[in-house]
C-alpha cells in the first residue's frame, strides 16, 4: 500500500503498487463502488476494458470506468510494475488480505481462504469468473 489512512492518512483516496509476472494475469474484475486507474512504470502488457484489447507499456494510464469489466495480462517478458488508485477507501483492505508487503516471501492462499476474502470484501470488487483463485496464465490471443 503506498497511500491510505494507515499509510500517510489519506481519507478520500487511495493507492498501491503491484508487480504482475510475465504469463500471469490481474483476472477480468469490476468494480461497482468506484473507478479506477493504473498507470503502468514498468513491463509491457495488454489491458482489456470490456470487450476492447489495448497494448500498455511504460509510462501508459488506464482509466477504468466505474461498472466496467476490466483486466491485465502481462505478455511481456519483465514484471509489470504498477501503481492502481481508486478516488475513495475500501479496496485497498482486500489488497491487506491478499497481498504481502514488498520484499517479503508471498504466501499461497488456500481457496477457501480466498472465497473467504471475497465474500467480505465483493462490495468492492467482483471477478467475472469466481473460479479463478489467483494470477492465472496470460489469456492466448
Amino acid at each position: 500500500m503506498k497511500i491510505d489512512e494507515k499509510n500517510g492518512g489519506a481519507k478520500q483516496f487511495v493507492v498501491g503498487s503491484e508487480k504482475l509476472p510475465p504469463g500471469k494475469s490481474v483476472h477480468v474484475h469490476k468494480h461497482d463502488y468506484a473507478e479506477e486507474i493504473l498507470i503502468i512504470n514498468s513491463g509491457t502488457g495488454t489491458a482489456i476494458l470490456g470487450d476492447e484489447r489495448v497494448p500498455v507499456g511504460p509510462g501508459d494510464l488506464v482509466f477504468i470506468p466505474q461498472y466496467a469489466w476490466a483486466g491485465l495480462d502481462n505478455t511481456g517478458t519483465a514484471d509489470i510494475d504498477f501503481l492502481w488508485l481508486f478516488p475513495k477507501p475500501g479496496m485497498e483492505n482486500y489488497f491487506r488480505a491478499t497481498s504481502v508487503p514488498e520484499g517479503q516471501q508471498p504466501r499461497v492462499l488456500s481457496d477457501e481462504e480466498l472465497d473467504r476474502i471475497r465474500a467480505l470484501h465483493r462490495e468492492f470488487v467482483t471477478y467475472r469468473d469466481d473460479e479463478l483463485k489467483d494470477y492465472t496464465p496470460a489469456a492466448a490471443e
